[in-house]
């Protein structure tokens, strides 16, 4: 087995976490409040680091660890409205004997590529289409006020907490959080060890290259061949950098950290 991981941060501090431990790859996107909070550098970076640091200790199924540090996190937090609760995505393989279980939470993805060439990608849509719904508003709003859309960001902040106050909710999305009695709703699968050739896990600043800047029209696309994760996050960095104003590829943010794992079995 060979394991490749990259990861490239957006700013000074990184919100993303990649996690090697026992037989257990990880890729985590902490989301900062939309509120103002105490944690530094900032609420999703603190999250990451704390699932990062915690989750290899003891002997507990990582769901059941992610149940306790919930509640262990929720100490930190003052304020248990939505919109104060930083938050992560998550993705992760376990790899058995015989099995590769396969887990996400968020928008946080996970690619099965089979010996046989089929592509299987687990990943939860809500969110998605969150904030698919989000960065449509803001083309409207600039086409409105004959302003970009990096401009228009600021015009969807109501509408940015609204969706924040729809996590793990019942017509909200799904993501891992804070709280003192936590209930996850996990996408879950396994498939069988012998018939895996790759696993990819991966944060939504690597699907941007699919999803957003057109680098790829689809995942299918995508990962049709083998990825060189480096590469591809060089074509994202160049991409985004040719659209400072986000009007060719309309996003919240000029680029986002980018986090990936590559399993070879």
């Amino acid at each position: 087995m060979i394991v490749e991981k990259v990861t490239r941060k957006s700013r000074r501090y990184n919100e993303d976490r990649f996690l090697e431990f026992k037989s257990c790859f990880m890729v985590m996107d902490g989301a900062t409040s939309l509120a103002p909070t105490k944690f530094k550098p900032s609420g999703g970076s603190f999250l990451v680091s704390y699932l990062k640091n915690n989750l290899p200790k003891g002997n507990d199924s990582i769901i059941e660890k992610l149940y306790t540090l919930s509640k262990e996190l929720s100490k930190y937090t003052d304020e248990k409205s939505e919109e104060y609760l930083p938050s992560a995505g998550l993705a992760w393989c376990e790899i058995k004997e015989d099995i590769v279980n396969i887990h996400t939470i968020g928008d946080c993805e996970a690619v099965v590529i089979t010996n046989n060439g089929k592509i299987i990608r687990y990943v939860q849509p809500e969110l998605i289409k969150l904030d698919s719904l989000a960065i449509n508003e803001m083309i409207d709003i600039s086409k409105e006020k004959s302003i970009s859309i990096k401009d228009a960001r600021k015009y969807v902040n109501d509408m940015l907490i609204k969706h924040r106050k729809m996590m793990n909710k019942v017509e909200g999305y799904n993501v891992f959080a804070p709280y003192d009695n936590p209930n996850f709703n996990f996408l879950s699968a396994s498939v069988e060890k012998k018939d895996v050739k790759y696993v990819y896990l991966f944060s939504d600043g690597f699907a941007s290259a699919f999803d957003c800047f057109g680098i790829y029209n689809s995942f299918e696309t995508m990962f049709k061949d083998e990825i060189d994760l480096k590469l591809i996050i060089d074509k994202i960095v160049n991409v985004a950098k040719s659209d400072p104003d986000y009007n060719i590829y309309p996003r919240f943010k000029l680029i986002d950290d980018i986090t990936a794992i590559k399993i070879k079995m």
